[in-house]
Order: structure tokens, then sequence, then C-alpha cells
């Protein structure tokens, strides 16, 4: 089960109401799947670091290239990420360290070793997407080899385990010693934990478009404002003009409006508001307080 109280929310992301989100946890524990689930609700780009780290062959990307690829990848879209992986010793680290949120993914071990024998299973045979392009799986390797993914997720599950129970206390999200970083949560148990979280990860990124069916007003998002064609940002005093014209159009039905952006003119719509939903924990919330 999960170690957080029921009524924190499922992401934090930051003041802009952007989520920068790191999976961790044992090969298997279904990082890749959830990861990329959470990618497609939050619409931002997924990254996986095994496809940074493997070559074709499963020759390993040197540590100063691997860092610089991934920083690469984190950089590309403003609006956030979900990162999938550990490689802490090659540079890894640096998307934990700018992540928002960081999900422990941490089921047990007669959960998920089934699940890696049969995906492993599949990629010999041809049917599963390998870790990597280029990186096909060998009989011999995979069960006659100390390398051996089936072998490494056995022997790493204790180690994996205490490491990330270590960083919990650091960066726990209730009582992590590091105030202003609490951002790790653990989610383990035996899956309906998990199923439960998404669905209110999903809930939360389409609220905003739920709300305004349901009331059958306009639904504007100021991502669509901000951001022009390439990733470029609007300048404040135009991404104002372009909401305040927006806002006055759909002035008599009213509207709902998604997204933050206080220091690029935002506020305007917060003020003009007859209803403010909160669904980011800020940096004044008391979730980041002692």
């Amino acid at each position: 089960m999960t170690d957080l109280p029921p009524n924190l929310p499922p992401l934090l992301g930051d003041a802009e109401g952007r989520y920068r989100i790191n999976l961790v946890g044992n090969s298997g524990a279904g990082k890749s799947t959830v990861g990329q689930a959470l990618a497609r609700m939050l619409d931002v780009p997924y990254i996986s670091m095994d496809r940074i780290m493997w070559q074709p062959g499963w020759k390993e990307t040197p540590p100063e290239e691997f860092r610089a690829r991934l920083r690469h990848q984190l950089d590309q879209d403003p609006r956030g990420w979900v990162a999938d992986g550990n490689y802490d010793r090659r540079g890894g680290r640096i998307a934990f360290d700018a992540a928002t949120d960081v999900i422990w993914l941490d089921p047990p071990l007669a959960l998920y070793l089934p699940r890696i024998i049969r995906r492993t299973l599949l990629r010999l045979l041809g049917l599963g997407e390998p870790c990597s392009p280029g990186c096909s799986e060998r009989f011999s390797e995979v069960f006659f080899s100390k390398d051996s993914i089936i072998w490494w997720c056995i022997s790493h599950h204790r180690t994996i385990r205490k490491r990330l129970q270590e960083r919990m206390v650091d960066y726990g999200l209730i009582n992590g010693r590091i105030v202003n970083q609490r951002k790790m949560r653990r989610i383990g148990g035996w899956g309906r934990d998990l199923k439960n979280w998404l669905k209110a990860v999903e809930a939360m990124s389409t609220a905003g478009i739920a709300l305004a069916r349901i009331l059958g007003v306009p639904y504007i998002d100021m991502d669509k404002i901000m951001y022009q064609p390439g990733w470029v940002e609007t300048p404040p005093d135009e991404f104002q003009a372009r909401l305040r014209e927006v806002m006055a159009q759909n002035s008599e039905r009213g509207w709902v409006i998604d997204g933050n952006y206080v220091n690029t003119g935002g506020k305007i719509a917060f003020d003009a508001s007859t209803d403010v939903i909160c669904l980011v924990t800020l940096p004044f919330s008391p979730y980041n307080l002692s």
C-alpha cells in the first residue's frame, strides 16, 4: 500500500502547474507502463532512460554522453516530462533533482517477477518491444548469464528497496528531512493503490475539460496561449492581451480556464473568476511545511 494519507493531491507539480515526474524502482516494477500512461494523461513527453543508456548491440552509453542526452530530452518541452529510470551512477540523478514529483513503484517481488519473465519471453520470441532499439534478448544471456534481466530483478530487489527507503528519509512527501524537497511518494501493494492513484491523476488532468462540458461553457487552456510553434513563449504583454480577449469573447456565458502563469499575466483570470479550484500543491501549501 502507499505510505500517504488519502487527502494528498496525486501530483504536486510546480507553481505554474507543470509536472516533471521521475519514476523509480526495480526493473520490472512497472515504470515504463506507468510512465507512458502518465505522459498520455498529462500530454507531456515520455523519456525512457533505458533508450538513452543502451545503444544497438547492448553498447553502454558513456556517462558524459548519457547525461548530455538526458539533459537535452528533459529540456525539450517546457510543459514538463515523465522520465522513467534510475541510473544514478550514470547521471540519471539530474532527473530526480529536477522533478516536481518522484514516484517510487515498489510492488512485491512475487507480483512483478512473473511479469518480467513474461515480458522477456515475448522479447525472445520477437513479440515484444525491445528494451532499446537494436537490443534484442538472447536465450543464453537471459537464462545462463549473470547479466540476465531476470536474475537482476531478483538479486537487486532488496538492494534497490533499501536505497530508495534511505532516499525517502530526505525526500519523503510527508516527513522528508529536506523540507523544501518533499516530493517523493511510494506506491506499493498488489496493484489496487497504483490503479486508484492513476485514476486520480487522470481525473485531475481532465478536470477542466470535464467541468466545461458539464457547465456548457468554453474551455480555455492557457498553455495554448502561452506557447507558439516550436515552443516559443508568448511575451507577457501579448499573453495577457490574448488571454483577456478570449475571456471577453466568452464573458456572457462564462468559462473554465486551466492554468496559472501568474508571473506572465495569468492572474487576470484568477481575479475575474467567480470560483478558483486549486489542483496543484503550491509552495506555501501545508504539505511542504514541517
